[in-house]
């Protein structure tokens, strides 16, 4: 009977022994979640106030909680994108593009990457984008552009066409017609200009 209760005993310090981390584990977790969200916050307000270095400082220490959180990532990586910071920007954009492969993290790498004139790996990475978001003449127009500056006209003009269809009327129409008028071709630029200005009648 003795053994008994012993082992029963023993049994119970053992539950409550290993119940005991997991307790403390979810009291950690939820404290580092809400620093998490204070230093988000903190750089959020910071950008806002134009506080560009103390929102770096925020974002940094964010990450030195959570090195894998993406919104970071990027964030940093405009900060740095618009202090003319390339190489710094390039870096966070790389490591967020790496974490998750999202179109607007890819969007703005390439334009680092172009802005930086390696025009190369900034089209590539337009072309990454677009396959994550198809739809949007931006990016096609972003490609274009790209293409333009290594020198590949008709594949530039085939971005452009895309970026046409997709919203005739837009830039992405003026840029379309003058790429024809530059390869000889005025009758497909009057097209793509009637088409636009039918579209705009339209929209009226």
């Amino acid at each position: 009977m003795n053994d008994l209760l012993v082992f029963i005993a023993i049994f119970v310090i053992s539950l409550w022994l290993l119940a005991r981390p997991v307790v403390a584990e979810s009291q950690s977790g939820n404290i580092m979640q809400g620093q998490l969200k204070r230093l988000w916050q903190d750089a959020h307000q910071n950008l806002v106030q134009n506080d560009v270095s103390r929102a770096e400082r925020s974002l940094l220490a964010l990450l030195k909680l959570d090195v894998r959180n993406v919104g970071a990532y990027n964030r940093l990586g405009i900060i740095y994108a618009k202090q003319g910071l390339k190489k710094e920007a390039i870096e966070c954009f790389e490591i967020s593009s790496s974490i998750e492969t999202n179109a607007s993290i890819l969007h703005n790498l390439a334009l680092v990457y172009y802005n930086d004139r390696q025009y190369e790996k900034a089209a590539r990475a337009f072309e990454h984008a677009i396959e994550k978001d198809p739809e949007n003449p931006t990016r096609h127009i972003a490609l274009a552009k790209a293409l333009e500056r290594m020198e590949e006209p008709k594949a530039a003009i085939k971005e452009l066409e895309k970026a046409h269809k997709l919203s005739p009327g837009s830039q992405g129409s003026s840029m379309l017609a003058n790429a024809y008028r530059q390869i000889g071709a005025p009758d497909l630029a009057e097209e793509v200009e009637k088409e636009s200005k039918v579209l705009k009648q339209v929209k009226a």
